[in-house]
């Protein structure tokens, strides 16, 4: 029996290394992107705002609500530069309560 429960957890362990390895957290992340800052890609300026998200929320949605007066930009860009702010994250696939980083497109 006792050498039962070791070897699940052993099992377990395992798992847990081998999930990690794969889906792990990228530690990678720039503390400065918390704090709204100006980047210009593609000629383009805009700051990094952090949303939460909430249960019907799209890519979409949510730029259209920051972006107000901004209706002109590229839907392509958009998605581009929300997945330059988040390596790793699938647009389609976004999780209600979890936070993510949104291009605010400054009009010049």
């Amino acid at each position: 029996m006792k050498k039962t429960i070791i070897n699940i957890f052993i099992i377990l362990f395992l798992i847990s290394i081998y999930k990690d390895l794969t889906f792990g957290t990228n530690i990678s992340t720039n503390k400065s992107m918390e704090t709204n800052q100006t980047n210009t890609m593609d000629k383009q300026e805009y700051e990094v705002i952090k949303v939460k998200m909430e249960a019907g929320d799209t890519v979409l949605s949510i730029m259209e609500r920051i972006n107000t007066a901004s209706s002109t930009t590229d839907i392509n860009l958009m998605l581009q530069d929300f997945s330059l702010l988040n390596p790793n994250i699938d647009p389609n696939q976004l999780q209600t309560n979890h936070f993510y980083f949104f291009p605010k497109y400054n009009l010049n």
